[in-house]
């Protein structure tokens, strides 16, 4: 005689069935979110390569300003080499009245970098005996917003 197991367990077709369906849409699941992710990290990184290369040529442009700026100082206190500071600096207004020249001699331009952002600089023009011969000094080097800020709320799903 056989003896027979009295604790057989009969799983059916059932069970496993249920069990890959559920597989199957958590590994869909997963992947429409990895893809999602994926998608807005692309763009985010896309909007960040947009600004900071704005920001680099704005700032390319304004180191250029500054460096045309200081050679039109240089050639002048060349020709002005034995005149007093204050007729350096009164000469140095005219030679560069393109710019917004303040009464302290504070030099000002802006560059823009978007519609919404420039970049401010500001130089303080000085006589070359008291700042070891350069011309200015820079006091500012600034991104200052110009346009209202509108959030980005959106979100996009598919």
């Amino acid at each position: 005689m056989s003896v027979k197991n009295k604790f057989s367990l009969n799983v059916g077709t059932g069970a496993p069935s249920l069990l890959t369906i559920f597989l199957i849409l958590s590994l869909i699941s997963f992947s429409v979110l990895s893809f999602m992710t994926s998608r807005a990290d692309y763009r985010f990184a896309q909007s960040l390569e947009a600004g900071t290369t704005a920001f680099y040529t704005a700032s390319n442009e304004s180191e250029i300003k500054v460096s045309q700026i200081r050679v039109t100082l240089r050639e002048l206190h060349e020709e002005l080499s034995m005149n007093p500071e204050e007729v350096f600096l009164t000469q140095a207004r005219e030679a560069l009245s393109e710019y917004d020249i303040d009464e302290n001699n504070l030099l000002t331009f802006s560059t823009t970098i978007n519609e919404n952002q420039d970049l401010i600089v500001s130089l303080q023009l000085t006589p070359p005996s008291s700042n070891n011969g350069d011309f200015f000094v820079i006091t500012r080097w600034q991104v200052v917003q110009t346009g209202e800020w509108v959030p980005d709320n959106r979100m996009d799903l598919l």
